[in-house]
């Protein structure tokens, strides 16, 4: 797939993801609706028509630092798809930063981020934070604790680092801040994969 086609890619899954955020909170009249319905359901069927096999590999290396280029699909944090919160994934001093804003279709409890949503995206986060250390491998376990609802619409900041390892075992640890408020914390274990 060449640099277009992937730019076009990602341009669809933007307003993909665009199209979700819009739909869960529109007010339109009766036709409009209709005539979205309409033009919504045509573009399924003429995507539909060109789905096959991804168009390049689920895994990647990172790019310069770039840990959203690791798992292009992910269904957390992938840019290539529009079923991914908004989380984009890097590197700083060492720990996995997940950076992003999550508006009302990833909401919860009013005003606030589902619950789930924001586990997912520590697994996430702790999993990179395995990588940025050198000893990826799959989620043993992990546990998140809530400080505060996470606010919808405004900017976070998962932040995650390795603790230590044991044989195979990776212990991982994090914080989430919405500004200046803590409003999540996370723990975890990994298996490396050697």
């Amino acid at each position: 797939m060449t640099d277009v086609e992937k730019r076009e890619l990602l341009r669809l899954a933007s307003a993909l993801r665009g199209l979700v955020e819009s739909s869960v909170a529109l007010t339109a009249p009766l036709p409009e609706l209709a005539a979205l319905a309409d033009a919504a359901e045509a573009l399924g069927a003429r995507a539909a028509g060109f789905a096959g096999e991804r168009p390049f590999p689920r895994y990647g290396a990172p790019e310069g630092g770039d840990l959203d280029s690791i798992l292009p699909w992910s269904p957390i944090s992938g840019r290539y798809n529009p079923l991914a919160a908004p989380v984009s994934m890097s590197t700083e001093d060492g720990k996995a930063i997940g950076t992003g804003q999550l508006g009302l279709a990833y909401e919860g409890p009013p005003g606030g981020v589902h619950g789930g949503v924001v586990a997912a995206v520590w697994d996430q986060v702790l999993a990179y934070a395995c990588m940025v250390h050198g000893k990826p491998g799959p989620t043993a376990t992990f546990t998140t604790h809530f400080r505060a609802i996470t606010p919808l619409h405004q900017p976070l900041r998962f932040e995650a680092w390795v603790e230590r390892s044991e044989g195979r075992r990776v212990y991982a640890r994090g914080r989430c801040h919405a500004g200046d408020k803590l409003v999540s914390e996370a723990e975890g274990v990994f298996i490396h994969r050697s």
